[in-house]
């Protein structure tokens, strides 16, 4: 439904690009998942796609006869029965076919990768009077779960056909799918052993998949925030940010506005670890003022725990609370403890030892 600049749609819903794609480029599209195409297709087009050669695969000829029925959906059902009947074999490598390829791969070899079935079926479907037509593409993909993108490779390249029926446009009919469903469903894993196939297509273990998908997922974000941090995905960023229409005069306001909102934030943010830690520091001097008067300040080479040990040696009756600001202390600046939670606490405890620094009479 919308296509990216110098972009066209033939008649037959390929898309072509103005000049030919020889750089790594990004472009977006957006389609109608149920759409039906071709319900009212031109007749020229159904007479396009109901020709052969006049000549040559006499066997295929005759047996498209033979898959006629009463109605069109009929005879295409009559196709897939044969391909799921007879004894085909799916392959990579199949045996070359001569000039009445489609009569040696129906009848003779019946080895053949997905275009061998398309085409095939094709040639049937226009010999019994349908309109049809072998379509080239992709069959799946793999979701990459780092990134959640969808991968798609050159290994999962697909042909299929479709028929042209009447009232509901062109149907898409997969006659790789009557032989090896796997094919379609898991793509090319379930081929047997000697067939061509990617080593990391075939094996599914678990951590080189996972390898697989960090290394694709490295590769896009370099290619989609490096290579092709283009004009174009600067105006998406710009657009999602309210910008439609950026020109150097907005984007001077926009850039100064963030400027100036980071380096409130980072202020605010240094303003309160600063007011956390001073407030924290007064608690803790404020210990150190209530035992000074008594001659049992801290000395300025004394850590809060070789304070808290010689006071305690001095005064075992002060030892309990002073530990325990000690400790508070040690723990807030050092540790997991919140610093406005111990800072109440070290106030607690330097008004107690205020009471408790005049020593008990003998």
């Amino acid at each position: 439904t919308t296509l990216p600049a110098g972009v066209r749609v033939s008649d037959d819903w390929q898309l072509f690009g103005r000049d030919g794609v020889r750089t790594r480029r990004r472009d977006r599209f957006e389609s109608v998942l149920g759409a039906r195409p071709g319900i009212e297709e031109w007749s020229g087009h159904l007479d396009a796609a109901r020709q052969l050669p006049r000549d040559g695969n006499p066997r295929a000829r005759q047996l498209a006869q033979t898959l006629r029925a009463d109605s069109p959906a009929d005879t295409v059902e009559a196709g897939l029965r044969l391909f799921r009947r007879e004894a085909f074999v799916y392959t990579l490598t199949p045996p070359l076919l001569g000039d009445d390829g489609i009569d040696a791969f129906l009848f003779d070899t019946r080895r053949g990768f997905c275009e061998h079935y398309a085409g095939a079926f094709v040639f049937l479907m226009r010999a019994a009077g349908l309109p049809a037509r072998v379509v080239t593409g992709y069959q799946g993909g793999e979701r990459n779960e780092v990134d959640d993108y969808v991968v798609v490779r050159q290994s999962d390249a697909h042909a299929w056909a479709e028929v042209w029926l009447k009232g509901e446009g062109w149907r898409r009919v997969d006659p790789t799918a009557a032989i090896l469903p796997s094919r379609i469903e898991r793509g090319l894993a379930d081929l047997p052993a000697g067939e061509p196939v990617p080593f990391v297509a075939r094996v599914d273990l678990g951590w080189l998949r996972s390898l697989r998908h960090q290394w694709e997922a490295a590769n896009n974000a370099w290619n989609q925030w490096v290579l092709s941090y283009d004009q174009q995905k600067q105006r998406e960023l710009l657009s999602r940010l309210g910008m439609s229409q950026p020109d150097w005069r907005l984007m001077t306001i926009w850039l100064a506005s963030l400027c100036a909102l980071f380096a409130t934030a980072l202020t605010l943010w240094a303003m309160r670890r600063s007011v956390s830690a001073d407030a924290l520091a007064r608690a803790w001097s404020g210990v150190d003022r209530a035992l000074r008067p008594a001659g049992l300040g801290r000395e300025a080479w004394e850590g809060p725990l070789d304070y808290a040990a010689r006071i305690g040696r001095l005064r075992p009756d002060l030892a309990p609370v002073l530990s325990q600001a000690c400790r508070l202390y040690a723990d807030a600046r050092y540790g997991a403890v919140p610093p406005a939670a111990a800072t109440r606490e070290l106030k607690a405890c330097a008004r107690a030892l205020r009471r408790q620094r005049t020593p008990p009479r003998p």
